[in-house]
């Protein structure tokens, strides 16, 4: 009886198994890789802000030596 159940189980185990190792890991990988790309994405904007920032000041003060 228990080898007749171990039989019935072990391919869900199986599947269960590969189905995490496959899948899941994956995702896992994925979602680090994802996180760091946002991160380098949010430092860029920040320092592309920045530049447009003083670029605006540069204008600004032009505008102003100018009348």
């Amino acid at each position: 009886m228990l080898s007749n159940m171990l039989w019935t189980i072990a391919p869900f185990i199986m599947i269960g198994v590969l189905f995490y190792f496959f899948f899941v890991r994956t995702l896992r990988k994925n979602q680090k890789r994802s996180d760091d790309y946002i991160a380098s994405r949010k430092l860029h904007n920040e320092r592309v802000e920045q530049i447009l920032e003083r670029i605006a000041k540069a204008l600004e003060q032009k505008d102003k030596d100018v009348v």
